[in-house]
């Protein structure tokens, strides 16, 4: 029976890369000094395990929300009704849609399940049709079909 090794794949591929790296340098003159040949070999440490870590400086999140964004939600929020899939901002898409996708019909809606009870309505499905659907889904797949 062998013994097991205290070799890590860590180990091995820092040793490996390192060994490369070294015989890289080596043929080209740039390491020639021992002691900088086996400071280069030592494996760092985690900083889990005490060692340095990756990222010193604390991460600043950026801004959720631009003039631009908060501008269309003041738009939104001042029109007289909150009927929206005929306001303005919709209004704006379609036409912005039809820009880059110019279709016939374009039909906005507030939800995937409205989109699918839109599809089963211009699908002409009614009562005794067939409609095949995925077994594991949300209820809002089947329900423009119940509907």
């Amino acid at each position: 029976m062998t013994e097991p090794s205290d070799l890590s794949r860590r180990k091995f591929l820092t040793t490996c890369a390192v060994g490369m790296v070294a015989s890289a340098t080596m043929s080209t003159g740039v390491i020639t000094e021992p002691a900088v040949a086996a400071k280069v070999i030592q494996e760092p440490k985690l900083a889990i395990d005490g060692g340095p870590k990756a990222v010193d400086e604390a991460v600043v999140p950026a801004p959720r929300w631009g003039d631009a964004e908060r501008e269309r939600l003041d738009a939104t929020l001042k029109q007289n009704t909150m009927f929206y899939w005929q306001g303005p901002q919709t209004a704006e898409l379609t036409k912005r849609f039809r820009e880059v996708c110019p279709v016939k019909y374009v039909m906005t809606c507030s939800s995937g399940t409205a989109a699918l009870h839109i599809a089963v309505a211009a699908a002409g499905i009614g009562p005794g049709d067939e409609v095949i659907t995925t077994s594991i889904t949300d209820v809002g797949t089947v329900i423009g079909v119940l509907y």
